[in-house]
């Protein structure tokens, strides 16, 4: 039995839960979940073989330190000429890491990495890469509006977890800085049109969190963001877009537009952030429509791994090649998800949140960590991206660095569990009692689960167990009664005790999924979340096959073994297969090994299929 005082929380680690947003799902403080399995490693890996590998005075500080006339035009990550370099974005990945590790390494980077920032600080507040100018201009143009709005962003964070005025008192001035600038300046100019106004309303709302000040919620409300190509200019209460009725990846008349979807799943988010302190439908409807295209059965925008969009706008006809996927898009698209349970309080949502991070965020990671993507195609190569710095590095790093917040909640009167990994939490329920909950299990090599619930002393609440869709028949076993089977969610109502304990079983067998739009009359292999996918170099296949037009026979399916070059316990399965053009009335000519999605070097995942009739649809799209 633990006791309120058992918990080792870090003398600089403070207030926690300070000023949380209001609504049914609360997050677990950092520093009170550890986290294994293969969500750990990935943040280990993370941590040692790519945030502490990088070379931050070179590449991240030295520009902000020397500062360059803002130019006209350039190329992004040129030492002499950057236009982005994503220090906030890093600080604030760091920063969470801090909290969730407590690596001494980690924590000392972050300190260093702030104070060096700071230090850059002009007394009216502006931080950035670029001299000011007259009236502020170069706070409108191209990048710097979203570059000094992460660095408030991890600035405000910084002070949460580690209750750090200073940082606090500089981001609060940042956040002064930018309103003042716009209201000073000409009222054409109180439109804020600039290229990338990302992440403004989302690190106006932390530093509104930890100030209360209420002029930074006024601005926030009344301030017009957009950007004339990629997104609506409007106020956050006013936004809405037809393109959801043209087809997003077709340009607006006259123009080359398109719907720039981070753009979009940031302000979206934001909204959901904002309707947590005002609830309103304003704030909701363009989630709902937004979620609405991504899981319709025809032109969705959602492929099977997860992924959102092609060439950063929206692509509806299921196409994985060249461009797919920014990994920006899916790591907001996971907060999106998770702001959802929120709204509608569902667990389900977090069906989409496990198939993005199994699948598309571990797969924008090379095996030993230090190399990241881009773009995160599933046909053809995937190329990682040659620098450390810009959105898509820097974004990575943060949504690795949240994973432990996405395990465990704090959800209505009670806990829910929305990730199956292995992992120790201490959950604080609503009523103040404190309840660790413990996690054995090597999902998602397999979906055995066993849960062992301690309280600080007998108390009744609910637990939500997530049960995932794809998983026909989860039974479920508390202590020693009989057996439970249920469906989508489970909720548990008792007066739990020291030791309880729940064995989950959810049963993983191998499905065929249908493809959509351009992958119509093929399959893709899939168990349990994860998709699984073709080698061609592992598998010794000439680089003139087309491995979409290979046919695979579902019947030879066998059982999974253990693939250990991608991630410790992983699985691939051997498949019979006939070449492309071959008639399937002959032998197989083709034995094949798939392969999880993360492989580096896989290249394929839709097949066609000897027996089309034993494939089902996805079971996320409604």
């Amino acid at each position: 039995m633990i006791k309120d005082n058992d918990r080792k929380v870090e003398s600089a680690i403070i207030n926690k839960g300070r000023n949380e947003w209001s609504g049914p799902l609360q997050h677990v403080h950092p520093v009170d979940i550890h986290v294994r399995g293969e969500i750990g490693r990935r943040i280990e890996l993370t941590n040692i073989q790519n945030l502490l590998k990088l070379d931050y005075d070179r590449d991240f500080l030295r520009p902000y330190q020397q500062r360059i006339p803002h130019p006209s035009q350039g190329k992004v990550n040129e030492s002499d000429n950057p236009l982005y370099i994503g220090l906030g974005e890093n600080i604030d990945a760091i920063v969470f890491m801090a909290a969730h590790t407590g690596n001494p390494e980690i924590i000392k980077l972050k300190d260093y990495l702030i104070e060096a920032i700071i230090r850059t600080q002009d007394k009216d507040g502006y931080i950035g890469l670029f001299e000011q100018e007259p009236d502020n201009e170069q706070l409108y143009k191209r990048y710097t509006w979203g570059d000094i709005g992460f660095i408030a962003l991890a600035l405000a964070n910084n002070y949460r977890f580690f209750d750090n005025t200073l940082s606090r008192d500089s981001a609060r001035l940042i956040v002064r800085f930018m309103v003042n600038t716009c209201r000073q300046n000409p009222p054409e100019r109180s439109v804020i049109a600039n290229e990338f106004s990302i992440p403004f309303y989302e690190m106006a709302l932390e530093v509104y969190r930890i100030t209360g000040d209420g002029e930074i919620l006024q601005f926030i409300k009344e301030a017009k963001l957009g950007c004339s190509y990629a997104i609506n200019v409007a106020k956050i209460s006013d936004w809405d877009d037809d393109l959801f009725q043209a087809g997003w990846h077709a340009p607006r008349a006259g123009t080359r537009s398109l719907c720039h979807v981070y753009r979009y799943l940031d302000r979206m988010y934001s909204q959901l952030l904002l309707n947590r302190i005002e609830p309103s439908d304003k704030y909701t409807h363009m989630a709902r429509k937004f979620y609405t295209a991504l899981v319709r059965r025809e032109k969705s925008g959602m492929v099977i791994t997860g992924a959102i969009g092609k060439h950063e706008g929206w692509w509806e006809n299921q196409d994985g090649s060249e461009g797919l996927g920014e990994t920006c898009v899916s790591v907001y698209s996971t907060w999106f998800f998770e702001e959802m349970i929120n709204l509608d309080e569902d667990l389900r949502y977090g069906d989409i949140m496990e198939r993005i991070i199994y699948n598309h965020l571990f797969a924008a990671q090379s095996p030993e960590g230090r190399h990241l993507r881009y773009f995160t195609p599933f046909s053809g190569t995937r190329p990682y991206y040659s620098h450390d710095t810009y959105c898509c590095p820097g974004n990575f790093r943060r949504g690795i660095s949240r994973l432990p917040l996405h395990v465990y909640y704090q959800f209505k009167e009670g806990i829910a569990i929305n990730l199956y990994s292995s992992s120790d939490a201490v959950v604080q329920l609503a009523s103040g009692m404190l309840v660790k909950i413990k996690q054995e299990t090597c999902y998602p090599t397999d979906g055995s689960v066993e849960i062992t619930v301690t309280p600080s002393q007998p108390v009744v609440f609910p637990l939500y167990l997530r049960l995932p869709r794809w998983c026909k028949r989860p039974i479920m076993v508390v202590n020693d009664e009989p057996p439970l089977r249920c469906a989508a969610v489970a909720v548990i109502k008792r007066q739990w005790k020291d030791g309880d304990r729940i064995r989950l079983s959810l049963p993983m067998s191998w499905r065929l999924i249908k493809g959509r739009e351009l992958q119509a009359n093929r399959v893709a292999v899939m168990r349990g979340p994860v998709v699984f996918c073709l080698n061609r170099t592992f598998n010794h296949l000439p680089k003139e096959m087309k491995l979409r037009d290979i046919t695979i026979d579902p019947t030879s399916l066998g059982e999974p073994y253990k693939d250990d070059r991608i991630r410790p316990d992983g699985m691939a399965v051997r498949v019979m297969a006939w070449s492309p053009g071959m008639v399937v009335l002959s032998p197989p000519d083709l034995e094949l090994i798939l392969s999880e999605f993360p492989d580096p070097d896989g290249e394929e995942i839709y097949f066609y299929t000897a027996d089309i009739d034993s494939a089902e649809d996805d079971e996320l799209i409604e």
